[in-house]
């Protein structure tokens, strides 16, 4: 699996060499061909009113991406539940739970208290935003609305947060955030599985923001039509073994280090590791969401009998405990920052401030008028930010704390 795994990669990201890759590049295309047909017919259907969203009580924020690999998705939700928790909201996140073996419609992965669901039941991904949140709520579901009408009978979250969910159209949301790769956005810019489009280019007018993830330097001179953000990433400086130690990654630079990594991506991991000199004695990439069984964890000794570390991912490090490895094992997290972040805060503070997020009542929208012409006005969510428009006067009242100001003097020009 492993091996045509990276073929089909190198097929996507180097194109075809030879007849026969050739040929079977055209063949995938012709199947690329047939799941566009069904992606048009699926997003008639929504447009349509064939296929309808479920609508939650509770604020809902979605976070994907349009291109199948590691775009960042698991750090702008670890992200966004820290913001939110330091602004006192309970806050959940639904996953579908993908690579987990769970049999039942609705997992509890933690409620704050503890895991209660092992990486191989719940998935990879929720397991490590449960151990790197212990107070939210984590839940897997492959209908996530059924996690959300759990959290809203339970009345036991004040925000959720939808991860890898932006292709899940079955529940609408708040603010829909979409991650592509600051390089590559749209890859070869094929579907799935000529290339690594989850869908069509033109879903780009479902995200209400553009997120784009990458390494520090570099970035695609490419327009999105809508308000972008840039989340770069690096290796923390600081590494985690099995066993809860702490180790400075700076001192792998003269320790023989074996590394290993079961992500979309493990090439950019190990690259990482050598920008900051560590010293990779040798390397070993695994498929994404591997299984560590017992066969693995022999072969991953075997390979570094002559090493003095073993260093691999925090996604990893959720399915591996200390007693599996004859060498001390250390994860490596990674330091998120993120750049021109004003839109989102912006739209985060208006989704999650009570005082702010509570939208004006239609009773007092109601009798409210603009001071120089007497005339109704109309409630305005233009970038995020709530205000009152008078359409005759051509200006707009600004919303300061759930208050609206209906002054002349901090009236701005209205720019349809």
């Amino acid at each position: 699996m492993l091996q045509i795994e990276k073929l089909h990669r190198r097929l996507v990201e180097h194109g075809p060499q030879g007849i026969l890759e050739q040929g079977l590049f055209l063949l995938l295309r012709l199947l690329a061909a047939i799941y566009s047909f069904v992606l048009v017919l699926r997003d008639l259907s929504f447009k349509c009113g064939l296929r309808k969203s479920f609508s939650s009580q509770l604020p809902v924020i979605a976070v994907g991406n349009l291109a199948v690999g590691g775009t960042g998705k698991t750090p702008m939700v670890d992200f966004l539940a820290r913001y939110a928790q330091q602004k006192g909201l309970r806050t959940a996140i639904v996953s579908r739970g993908y690579g987990g073996t769970y049999p039942g419609e609705l997992g509890i992965v933690s409620l704050g208290n503890g895991l209660l669901l092992k990486a191989r039941e719940a998935g990879d991904e929720p397991c490590l935003l449960a151990h790197r949140n212990p107070d939210a709520l984590v839940l897997v579901a492959a209908k996530r609305r059924k996690a959300i009408e759990y959290l809203e009978e339970n009345n036991c979250a004040d925000l959720i947060i939808l991860d890898d969910a932006f292709q899940h159209r079955q529940v609408a949301r708040d603010l829909n955030l979409l991650l592509l790769d600051a390089l590559h956005p749209f890859g070869n810019q094929y579907l799935l599985p000529a290339g690594l489009l989850r869908e069509n280019k033109s879903a780009l007018e479902r995200a209400d923001l553009i997120c784009l993830t990458g390494p520090k330097d570099g970035s695609a001179s490419v327009s999105f039509g809508k308000k972008t953000i840039r989340m770069r990433s690096s290796l923390a400086k600081q590494a985690v073994s099995l066993a809860g130690e702490k180790l400075l990654l700076e001192t792998c630079r003269t320790r023989k280090v074996f590394a290993f990594a079961g992500i979309a991506n493990a090439e950019r991991f190990f690259a990482a590791l050598e920008i900051e000199g560590v010293n990779l004695f040798d390397k070993l990439a695994l498929g994404d969401h591997v299984d560590y069984d017992a066969e693995l964890i022999s072969l991953i000794n075997q390979k570094a009998i002559d090493a003095e570390i073993l260093l691999t991912t925090e996604k990893d490090a959720v399915k591996l405990s200390a007693e599996d490895f004859s060498l001390p094992c250390f994860s490596v997290g990674l330091d998120v920052s993120l750049e021109d972040a004003a839109p989102l805060l912006d739209r985060l503070d208006l989704l999650l401030n009570k005082d702010v997020a509570m939208p004006l009542s239609d009773e007092l929208l109601g009798i409210l008028a603009c001071p120089k012409c007497k005339e109704a006005v109309k409630r305005d969510l233009a970038e995020g930010m709530e205000s009152l428009v008078c359409t005759k006067c051509n200006l707009v009242y600004p919303v300061r704390d759930g208050i609206p100001v209906m002054l002349i003097d901090e009236a701005t020009p209205f720019e349809p």
